[in-house]
């Protein structure tokens, strides 16, 4: 239950996991458990393979396509 990559960009933090896919809840819950445990307002992103579009979860957290997450400087940048 650890974060794979923290980003600090100036006072800000950006917390992100990498899943290779993420097919149902159960590895939903799985990749989102150590981003629950942190309890800051900071961005947290789930990277899966392929062009998945972004989309927000009940809590926030991102999720993305690896192939968006590199051209997409609004969700690290």
């Amino acid at each position: 239950m650890e974060i794979d990559f923290v980003v600090n960009k100036g006072n800000e933090c950006i917390y992100i996991q990498s899943a290779y896919s993420v097919p149902d809840a159960e590895k939903h819950d799985q990749e989102i458990r150590p981003f629950l445990k942190v309890g800051d307002s900071f961005r947290k992103i789930i990277v899966v393979n392929g062009d998945e579009k972004p989309w927000v979860d009940d809590n926030g957290i991102v999720a993305v396509g690896v192939r968006r997450s590199l051209l997409d400087e609004s969700l690290i940048g």
